[in-house]
């Protein structure tokens, strides 16, 4: 009742249904599917994997937050920073609870799976503690664009100077080209980006590098020597991070292909429309948005 007068619950759930409905109803409907698929193989998911599934959530959510939420450790301050970020994301307590309960079935089926190899730790040894150059990258769209931005460095402008006014990545470009440090070995990177920069001296800058459908100007700041440290000194670690990240690669893989096989039969005509509208448009190949320098988006 609103003064007095009736909203009818059909018509908030309508708006509900299409707004967040498909999305929530994906989640659980993986869930289910999981619940059912752990039952058949004889996995048994209990509250301590639930609770460890939340508490890997909420460490994550607190390196995500850590710059501006300072140090967390009580559980009063991990509470605070979650409803902090779940209200950020305007993603409601239940809905993180189904996320948690998800994953930690999706977590159970995939582990067994997963085998770190010498190879993996070896190339994880490289990722975080071999040699790495800082750069800066102007990223244009056509060879005329590439040719007004070498026209304005060849006149003196400065490097960072030249990416806020040419680069089509919007994001790098308002910190002057600059891109996090990487190694020669980082899979995030794409390979003839980190060949063209590990080519370079400091202070020098690439021709042209294609990556998709962008050129690159790369100019390498610095070279950040190799770390000393020996694998075997942080073998343990490096399996620990090895083995998590092929995991949550194995969960994705496992929620896709269950909601992929999974028979949902939706009975409200609101909710089956959105349902069959994120189904659609997830099954027709579109390309997510890129958050990268050298996705298809800028």
């Amino acid at each position: 009742m609103v003064n007095g007068a009736r909203v009818d619950a059909a018509r908030l759930n309508a708006i509900l249904y299409e707004g967040r409905g498909a999305e929530v109803l994906e989640q659980l409907a993986v869930l289910e599917a999981a619940r059912q698929r752990a039952a058949a193989i004889g996995i048994q998911v209990n509250p301590a994997d639930i609770e460890s599934e939340r508490r890997l959530s909420l460490q994550r959510l607190q390196g995500s937050l850590q710059d501006v939420s300072g140090p967390k450790t009580s559980p009063d301050a991990e509470a605070a920073l979650l409803e902090t970020v779940l209200a950020q994301r305007k993603i409601s307590r239940r809905e993180f609870e189904l996320f948690v309960e998800r994953n930690a079935y999706l977590r159970r089926i995939a582990m067994p799976g997963v085998v770190v190899s010498e190879a993996d730790l070896e190339a994880e040894f490289r990722l975080r503690y071999g040699e790495r150059v800082h750069v800066r990258h102007i990223q244009l769209a056509t060879p005329a664009q590439v040719e007004r931005a070498q026209s304005d460095l060849r006149a003196g402008l400065a490097f960072a100077e030249a990416a806020l006014r040419h680069s089509a990545n919007t994001a790098s470009a308002a910190e002057g080209g600059r891109l996090d440090p990487f190694t020669a070995d980082d899979p995030r990177v794409p390979e003839g980006f980190r060949r063209a920069a590990f080519a370079l001296s400091p202070g020098e800058a690439s021709a042209p590098v294609r990556v998709g459908r962008w050129l690159h100007i790369i100019r390498v700041d610095r070279r950040e020597p190799a770390m000393d440290v020996s694998m075997a000194a942080v073998r343990a670690e490096l399996e620990t991070a090895v083995r998590q990240r092929l995991a949550e690669d194995a969960m994705q893989d496992l929620f896709n292909e269950l909601l992929d096989s999974v028979d949902v039969e939706v009975i409200e005509p609101t909710l089956r429309r959105a349902w069959e509208d994120r189904r659609g448009r997830q099954s027709g190949g579109a390309p997510a948005a890129g958050d990268t320098p050298w996705s298809d988006q800028p």
